[in-house]
């Protein structure tokens, strides 16, 4: 708030004349305290909540712990969005980094590698070269 930090700036000037430069009234002054104040209560409270969301889901993103909190939310009588908790998030460091994506190829392998033949064949007329790709997931398709 630019009135706190103008109180930072000149501590020898009174309320009511820093509030005067700004055209508003000591009480509005008090009022955006009272605010911020009550706006970090429930910031902490929503924060706590979603630290021990992130202790059983370390990887959750501001989207699905909002679709998780949804309820909690209601009952706590905390008015937040998507957009405001992903605010909050990113306001205490709490987001979580974007991955690069999944590199599926691993050539540092013990196995025999074998050439790749299509660099060396011109391709003159259709059906002449085919390409497949053989990768396969580690993990099984169904159990």
């Amino acid at each position: 708030m630019a009135v706190d930090k103008m109180r930072l700036v000149f501590p020898l000037l009174s309320l009511t004349l820093i509030c005067s430069f700004y055209d508003r009234h000591r009480q509005s002054y008090y009022e955006a305290v009272r605010r911020e104040k009550a706006y970090q209560e429930v910031a902490d409270k929503v924060i706590k909540k979603v630290s021990s969301l992130r202790e059983v889901l370390p990887g959750i993103g501001t989207s699905k712990l909002h679709f998780l909190m949804k309820d909690w939310l209601k009952t706590e009588g905390i008015k937040m969005g998507r957009d405001k908790l992903h605010e909050l998030l990113r306001d205490r460091s709490l987001l979580i980094k974007k991955r690069d994506g999944i590199r599926t190829t691993n050539s540092n392998h013990h196995y025999r590698k074998y050439n790749d033949k299509r660099r060396s064949l011109e391709v003159t007329r259709p059906e002449r070269l085919w390409v497949s790709d053989i990768t396969a997931s580690r993990r099984p398709m169904c159990q």
